[in-house]
């Protein structure tokens, strides 16, 4: 017998924030070490880069979300063949972003030292680029068929494949910095993670949904493909703008303040990753759920449902900014000590930001789940609604 939404959301939900709460424990942990084995030099490598990073994305062009969207239906209708299909041209345009990825990250090697700043040369600078964008491009090339569990409502196997992951990782990682001091190490450690955790879920993926292999060569049909550039073009101007707001702060701190600043500010930065991870986890968790709902169900009863996930998503994020706001440099002081602190003046405004963000979220799982605006004209009594 089938599990129902409910039951499903309810299941990932429980595996998605187990899992990350145990994950930021470890990181937090591996953290911890990598503090005080290596101070505040290389602290702000890991924002600076995965900032970068997050910029070369947007050749992705929220194609991802687009396929993805378009799947709740056949999946609904049990109509495999377009399933495969989907999921065929999803793998095809992913491989296309690694490579996109991979040419303009290595074209970026030249301008290395015009980003980083305030802190001592370091020899193997260019390495630790190369590793940070290594592990940016695997994802592209495995990442794809997750999207096979989120739209089957079946998140939590890739929670328990990322928890037993990053418990490695993690220990692993702790082992090299404690023994050997070795950045470089470190970092390949966590391109194996990477790679294994994609890895994994491919396997599951393909041994679980056998009818993939059969329709390994199926192709969209010219009126989906066309569907899906339509939704992409108008995704592609919120990816836009999602990023110049979340992915460029980094940058400008590292290129013309200072990078040891920008470590200081990653600390910060990781407790608001857990307020957002976990927010952000828990509404990722009903995505699945909420397709197959605006696939089978009526508009009122999505809005119904809209107007439930928008409230407990509007306590949380008050709840979260305040008590980061009040607790975020008693922390920091407790943890790794004074010399880590930023003026109360910019915790403020970071809490600010933390709440700007995050009271978005509702509205922008509905709209992935939904189709984005594109679906207006088609949708306009609950958009309207959820637009007042």
């Amino acid at each position: 017998m089938k599990s129902s939404r409910v039951e499903n959301s309810i299941r990932n939900t429980i595996y998605a924030l187990s899992t990350q709460i145990f994950s930021m424990l470890m990181s937090f942990a591996v953290r911890t070490v990598f503090i005080y084995t290596f101070g505040k030099d290389y602290l702000g490598f890991n924002g600076l880069f995965n900032n970068i990073f997050s910029i070369l994305s947007l050749t992705e062009l929220g194609m991802g979300i687009a396929i993805v969207y378009s799947m709740y239906k056949p999946v609904a209708q049990e109509d495999h063949r377009k399933i495969a299909a989907l999921l065929n041209l999803y793998r095809t345009f992913y491989r296309i972003v690694g490579f996109t990825v991979a040419a303009l990250g290595l074209s970026l090697l030249p301008f290395l030292n015009y980003l980083v700043s305030g802190i001592r040369d370091i020899p193997e600078l260019e390495i630790i680029y190369l590793l940070y964008l290594s592990s940016s491009v695997i994802s592209y090339f495995f990442v794809y068929k997750k999207s096979i569990l989120i739209v089957y409502q079946q998140d939590y196997i890739s929670s328990r494949i990322n928890l037993i992951i990053n418990s490695l990782q993690g220990i692993i990682q702790i082992a090299i910095l404690i023994l050997w001091h070795n950045y470089i190490l470190y970092l390949i450690i966590l391109i194996l993670a990477v790679f294994f955790d994609n890895m994994l879920n491919s396997l599951y993926v393909d041994h679980k949904y056998q009818y993939l292999k059969e329709y390994r060569s199926e192709r969209v049909d010219k009126e989906t493909k066309q569907k899906i550039y339509t939704d992409v073009k108008a995704l592609f101007v919120s990816k836009i703008s999602s990023a110049i707001v979340t992915s460029t702060d980094n940058l400008l701190i590292s290129a013309f303040i200072s990078t040891i600043i920008l470590g200081l500010y990653s600390n910060y930065m990781m407790l608001i990753n857990v307020v957002n991870v976990i927010t952000s986890r828990i509404l990722d968790s009903l995505t699945g759920s909420v397709g197959n709902l605006i696939a089978v169900e009526s508009i009122e009863r999505v809005y119904l449902i809209f107007k439930r996930v928008w409230f407990i998503n509007y306590w949380l994020v008050v709840f979260s900014s305040i008590s980061f706001f009040i607790l975020a440099n008693p922390f920091i002081t407790l943890w790794v000590g004074k010399s880590y602190l930023l003026s109360s003046g910019i915790i403020f405004m970071i809490a600010l930001n933390l709440f700007m963000r995050l009271i978005r979220n509702t509205f922008i799982m509905f709209n992935n789940a939904f189709g984005h605006f594109v679906e207006i004209k088609k949708r306009k009594i609950l958009l309207s609604q959820l637009l007042i």
